[in-house]
């Protein structure tokens, strides 16, 4: 295994936990799933780790001090000794077999230290094992387009030098490749373009009007045509963002937050003015970020 193909697991690994992260803040009545999937990441790190250390499925069995046919969780630490968070896992893990096995709902303190207990496990044994310092890990390699992945990298660094408007301009480009996407990665099946479009722009051209002497006529049909034009294209956005299966109101949000764009052909990018700049903080441009990693995972499935 290279150690780029480690990393690109390593950055899925890390969205499983920030999913986790996600789930934890919300309400007590909600925030318990979070507890899934912080198993789920610890879980997939411990495989990825044996890979990492040439263990494999007999010689995981052969380490453990008794002989068993299936391989759980905790037996990972008799596996790979030198682990740390041996006694907070068993919470989680503790927690997740109660939740899953016996519908006991753990509280909002508990799934707090769950969260805790996650981070502290990942923060210490991605040095140990991989050497490799977990802040550092970049989810946004999850993404394989590179069209979405480098500009909303590019903004991550925008947003911590303070250079918010720039940010949301490189967020519009990754926003704006979302639905520019041909086919489905599997089916090869037209996603959007021939399938859900509304047809060409009605504005008709200036000179539809060039030999007409009654003014105002125009400017009323003009002003009329641009609505009815404006309200298709609206109807045509709400319709990709449903059949593409994203979250609408999460859409909702993020579109206030980012300039229109236009890709012309020669693969540049052609933008609108920023409408509100005040819009424009560390919070609301990572809640935009979040959403297209979000948009991005689905359009992988």
């Amino acid at each position: 295994m290279t150690d780029q193909e480690i990393l690109n697991r390593l950055a899925f690994i890390k969205y499983l936990y920030t999913i986790g992260l996600s789930q934890a803040r919300q309400t007590e009545q909600n925030a318990f799933v979070s507890i899934l999937s912080f198993h789920d990441a610890i879980d997939w790190f411990m495989n990825l780790a044996c890979l990492k250390m040439g263990i494999d499925e007999k010689s995981k069995k052969d380490r453990l001090p008794t002989k068993k046919q299936f391989i759980y969780l905790m037996d990972y630490f008799d596996i790979i000794p030198n682990l740390s968070m041996r006694h907070g896992v068993d919470k989680i893990n503790s927690r997740r077999t109660g939740l899953k096995h016996h519908f006991q709902i753990p509280a909002k303190i508990e799934v707090s230290e769950c969260e805790t207990i996650a981070t502290l496990f990942f923060e210490e044994n991605t040095k140990l094992i991989f050497n490799i310092v977990f802040d550092s890990i970049s989810i946004l390699d999850t993404i394989n387009n590179e069209l979405i992945r480098e500009p909303l990298k590019n903004a991550v660094l925008l947003i911590k030098q303070n250079k918010f408007e720039d940010a949301a301009y490189e967020i519009a480009k990754s926003f704006s490749e979302l639905f520019l996407i041909d086919s489905h990665p599997r089916t090869k099946q037209p996603l959007i373009k021939g399938e859900i479009q509304y047809g060409d722009q009605m504005i008709p051209n200036s000179s539809f009007y060039e030999s007409s002497e009654i003014n105002s006529f125009k400017r009323t049909v003009q002003s009329l045509i641009r609505k009815y034009d404006r309200n298709f294209r609206i109807v045509s956005e709400t319709t990709q963002v449903l059949a593409l299966g994203f979250d609408y109101r999460k859409y909702n949000k993020v579109k206030p937050l980012i300039p229109s764009v236009f890709k012309q052909y020669d693969g540049t990018y052609q933008f609108g003015r920023i409408h509100d700049s005040s819009l424009l903080t560390p919070e609301n441009l990572n809640f935009a970020i979040d959403y297209i990693l979000e948009c991005s995972m689905k359009l992988q499935e």
